[in-house]
């Protein structure tokens, strides 16, 4: 295993769009993180030189505003989801949108169905 430590930046740091980021461009090596006292991306082999410069400039690209626009955003779709789960109990299911019925199906959300949460129920 072949790993790469980054020491945390001053603000927080949205892992879940890094993370997939990190499995779209950093090669079939890439094997996860580890986040604890410094954020540790782990590879089955060191990885090539233009991973690592391009692992690099996405960790240098991440902004404190642009972090916090993303945390906001996954913290506003999940209020959204709890919203529509409440107004289900007084719906009936002619009158849900897509996104409502899968919640009431138990189904899993896609982004663009929070989204659409998001419209119908909008937070903060």
């Amino acid at each position: 295993m072949y790993s790469i430590v980054y020491s945390w930046k001053s603000y927080k740091v949205h892992l879940p769009v890094l993370e997939a980021w990190l499995k779209a461009n950093a090669g079939e090596g890439y094997k996860g993180n580890s986040a604890d006292a410094s954020l540790t991306l782990w590879f089955d082999d060191e990885p090539s030189e233009e991973i690592k410069l391009a692992v690099d400039a996405q960790w240098d690209a991440l902004t404190e505003e642009g972090e916090a626009a993303k945390i906001l955003l996954y913290e506003n779709r999940n209020k959204a989801v709890e919203s529509a789960r409440a107004a289900l109990l007084t719906a009936t299911f002619d009158s849900l949108i897509p996104a409502e019925r899968k919640l009431w199906m138990n189904a899993a959300l896609t982004d663009e169905d929070k989204d659409a949460l998001l419209v119908k129920f909008p937070q903060g």
